[in-house]
Order: C-alpha cells, then sequence, then structure tokens
C-alpha cells in the first residue's frame, strides 16, 4: 500500500454502472447539441474530457476494490474506521470442507474447493517464506489441474504472516503456508511437575556437607541455602562449593540440574570450576554409550542375514 499509484473504488458495480450512464447522458447531449446550430453548447466530445476506456483499462494499475463499507464512529476518540470484514482463511475453508479430514486429503479438498470458487474470477495470493514453497504450491497446483486462466490470477509473496484471510469482493483469498501446511514449532524443553516434587523431596534430605552433582559443572559439596536479590526480586538460592572455593548458586527453580551423589562422609573427589575435566568425562562417557548403541546394532544385524542349517519340516513319526 505504499504506491501512490493504488486506487481505491468504493461500490465498485454502482459506481461503473453511473459512469457508463453519465457518459451515455453526455454523449447523447452533444449529439444534439453539436447539429443544433441554435444550441448554447459549448462543450467538445465527451471523449477530450474524460477516459471513456477507464474500467477497460484498471488492470495497469494497483486497485483496491471496496464495495461493502462499514463506518463506525466513536464518539470518544472520534476517530472513523473501515472495517473490510475479512474473514481468516481457515474459518472460511472449514465452513465449506470437514476439518476432521486427514492432513492430506484437507489440503486436496481445500484446492479442489478454491480451484471451483475461484474458476471464474477472483486472486489467491500465497505468503511463501522459501522458493521451495513456491514450488511445493505449484507442483500441487499442477497435479489437481488448476487451468491455466486462473494460474495466471495466483500471486506468490515472499513474506511470512501467521495466518491468511479471505476478503469477499473481489474475491481475494490469502493464503499463508501454515495455512495449507503444518507448521514446524521448535518444542521448548519443559520439566514435568512430579520432576519437581522429586527434585525438592531430594533437597529436603540435603544436609550442609553432603555431596551434589551438577549437570554442567559436575560433583560439588553443599552448603546450604541463601536468598538473593536477582533483577529487583528476592529468591532462593541453592549454593554449592567446588575447588578453590569457588561457588555455584542454583536457583530453585531449576533443582532439576542439580541430584544429590554421596552422604558428607563419602570420600568424593570434587571438581573444578576452572577445568574441563567434567566435561570431558561427560564426553568420554556419551562416547561410550554410542559405541555400545553401535555395537548392539551390528550384532543385530550380524545375527538377521547369517546363514544358519535349514531343518526339514516335521514329519508324522515327530509329531
Amino acid at each position: 500500500l505504499d504506491d501512490l499509484s493504488l486506487f481505491s473504488i468504493f461500490q465498485e458495480l454502482e459506481v461503473q454502472q453511473n459512469f457508463a450512464s453519465l457518459m451515455d447522458l453526455y454523449q447523447s447531449e452533444f449529439e444534439i447539441d453539436k447539429d443544433d446550430i441554435e444550441s448554447d453548447g459549448i462543450l467538445p466530445d465527451p471523449s477530450f474530457l474524460f477516459d471513456l476506456k477507464l474500467y477497460e483499462n484498471l488492470d495497469q494499475y494497483k486497485i483496491l476494490k471496496i464495495n461493502d463499507v462499514n463506518i463506525l464512529q466513536d464518539i470518544e476518540v472520534d476517530k472513523p474506521k473501515i472495517d473490510l470484514h475479512l474473514e481468516n482463511a481457515k474459518t472460511w475453508f472449514n465452513k465449506h470442507i470437514n476439518p476432521a479430514l486427514p492432513k492430506v486429503e484437507y489440503v486436496k479438498e481445500s484446492l479442489s474447493f478454491i480451484k471451483r470458487e475461484f474458476k471464474h474470477k477472483g486472486d489467491l495470493i500465497f505468503s511463501v517464506k522459501t522458493e521451495a514453497g513456491k514450488k511445493e504450491i505449484e507442483h500441487l497446483l499442477d497435479i489437481l489441474e488448476f487451468p491455466e486462466e486462473l494460474k495466471r490470477r495466483v500471486k506468490f509473496v515472499k513474506h511470512r504472516i501467521g495466518s491468511g484471510f479471505y476478503y469477499g469482493t473481489g474475491p481475494v483469498l490469502v493464503l499463508s503456508e501454515g495455512d495449507l501446511f503444518a507448521n514446524k514449532q521448535t518444542k521448548a524443553k519443559h520439566v514435568r511437575q512430579q520432576d519437581l516434587d522429586l527434585f525438592a523431596e531430594q533437597l529436603g534430605t540435603l544436609k550442609e556437607g553432603d555431596f551434589v552433582i551438577h549437570n554442567d559443572h559436575g560433583i560439588g559439596k553443599y552448603i546450604g541455602m541463601e536468598s538473593l536479590n536477582h533483577g529487583g526480586q528476592e529468591a532462593d538460592f541453592v549454593v554449592l562449593e567446588y575447588t578453590s572455593q569457588d561457588k555455584v548458586y542454583v536457583p530453585v527453580y531449576k533443582l532439576n540440574l542439580i541430584q544429590k551423589h554421596a552422604d558428607s562422609g563419602a570420600t568424593v573427589p570434587i571438581d573444578s570450576l576452572r577445568t574441563a575435566r567434567f566435561n570431558k568425562v561427560k564426553e568420554r562417557a556419551r562416547s561410550g554409550i554410542k559405541k555400545l548403541a553401535i555395537d548392539l546394532l551390528r550384532l543385530q544385524a550380524e545375527r538377521q542375514t547369517a546363514k544358519a542349517f535349514q531343518f526339514s519340516e516335521p514329519d508324522h513319526d515327530f509329531k
């Protein structure tokens, strides 16, 4: 909408009819006046004053067609606004297509419905994030045999939107990739409540001097709880001590990062925050587990492909 060549046409059909009627009136009056030597008419042919092919040439301009206008007046704010009656694309689809259909069938039915509804008029706009998304949609249109005349009214915009909309005047249908295909969502890691309860219970059994293992820093010594001002708010922290009296403060809402390792009477070496020893131990353990998994898979594959002696079918004597 930032292009100055954009025209807005309100009540398009009515305006077009009125324009045609007005041009016919001017033309007939001109035809009468030009042959009447006593006429006071001095205007030239209407074609010199008006673009008689205005509506035929509108395709070369950007046009916003608005047939149904709902102007709402807010008395307090005194700011009128125009409601264009845009309908969510999926809501519009679900009025005509069963939303309970399997995903593949739902996409097929949606595009087939679009093919029928927009066969003779209307514009389709697909919002895509990548060139691959565009090619995937074009492939679907080819499979469903969209007519060439309809394909010429299909436009692709490289822009990301959450969901599309349907505008009945025109009509115009804007679709996002999410309207047709499932959006990939990043799964956030979360800790189940039962785990938090378990950690909280475990924390209640800790005594000063007990050894605790931290997921990132290794084995440290529990020396108690401490309240600190964090971000302008008081919060409780579990305090762990490592070699050289280095300390780690673990907020209580991250108790899932720690676990009791041994009682205070045990002989356990404490890790250092200044070396990467614990990370190396974790890496060796991770590599060992990976090697074990590969060995198990190889053993299973060898068992599956090994040739064995084939015994004959049991005979009557065996039975």
